[in-house]
Order: structure tokens, then C-alpha cells, then sequence
């Protein structure tokens, strides 16, 4: 475990979002020769708000 624990690294802050829900273009760029270039482009899908009672 040691040696797990003496290479851990922690998220640069300039790859957390301003509003700290998300990572920035930085962290993508980061990720890039890692990942390889033919990642999915994912979607987000939004569903209309349910109201409850009246």
C-alpha cells in the first residue's frame, strides 16, 4: 500500500471548473495522450421537470 499511497497526485486546481461541478479544457488536454483521440463525444440528456401537487 505504500507504495500506491507515495504516488498519489492531486487535481491541479486549474482543472476544477469555476463552479467546482466539472473540469476545464486544461484537465481534457491533460487527458488527451492518454485517452488517444477517438474518444465518444458524450451527451447530456435532460427530462422536463415534474411538478408535484398543486
Amino acid at each position: 500500500m505504500k507504495a500506491i499511497a507515495a504516488k498519489t497526485r492531486h487535481m491541479p486546481d486549474e482543472f476544477i471548473n469555476a463552479e467546482g461541478n466539472d473540469v476545464t479544457d486544461a484537465f481534457r488536454a491533460y487527458l488527451q495522450p492518454l485517452l488517444g483521440s477517438n474518444r465518444p463525444i458524450l451527451e447530456r440528456l435532460w427530462a422536463p421537470a415534474v411538478k408535484f401537487g398543486d
